[in-house]
């Protein structure tokens, strides 16, 4: 009964100095802005786990002579003293990359849109605002600025070959957003048909 009750508490520290470690790792994956790669994420697996054998290991040193102070009862090995507490770290490691990874995609896809909305938007602006000086004045508005500023009229060329230039960035954010979204979709579905 007593080497129990202290294998319990040699798990509870394997556990413990398990979780301060994927503690550490999770506040360096939510400082760093990009996505996880599975190839950090299988590092890190690598890494707890040859965490946790070490420290399941000392663990079972230090305790030892309790052990042979209560011979009738079996001991367990590293590997059963820390396996739930790697199953149980690995679990919460994929679960928060996951989330971080997903909500990091979905940024990306709210500035592709909000990218593209701007520059639709001001590309359409000189239009809009011309549309919007015929309501107050009778007088044409791109004359009227040519009138008072003789520059205006090469400025206006200008414009127009940066507003295609911003449509033509428009179409391709729109057309990016659409085939990243067709690839998650074709992933999902090829993920249920396995």
């Amino acid at each position: 009964m007593a080497y129990v009750a202290v294998e319990n508490l040699a798990s509870q520290e394997v556990e413990r100095c398990g979780q301060l470690f994927l503690d550490g790792y999770k506040e360096a994956f939510a400082a760093v802005s990009n996505r996880i790669s599975p190839a950090v994420l299988r590092q890190v697996k690598r890494d707890l786990k040859d965490l946790l054998s070490s420290e399941s290991a000392r663990v079972l040193k230090a305790i030892q002579y309790v052990h042979e102070l209560c011979k009738p009862v079996p001991a367990k090995d590293a590997v059963e003293l820390r396996e739930r507490t790697q199953q149980k770290l690995v679990a919460e490691l994929d679960l928060f990359v996951t989330k971080l990874n997903t909500d990091r995609g979905i940024r990306k896809n709210l500035l592709a849109v909000l990218l593209a909305l701007l520059s639709f938007t001001f590309s359409y602006l000189p239009q809009w605002t011309a549309s919007v000086w015929s309501l107050f004045s009778s007088r044409p508005l791109v004359p009227y600025l040519i009138e008072k500023i003789p520059a205006f009229g090469r400025i206006l060329g200008a414009w127009d070959i940066v507003a295609i230039a911003m449509r033509f960035v428009g179409v391709i954010l729109l057309l990016w957003l659409l085939i990243r979204m067709l690839r998650v979709v074709v992933h999902r579905r090829d993920k249920r048909v396995q």
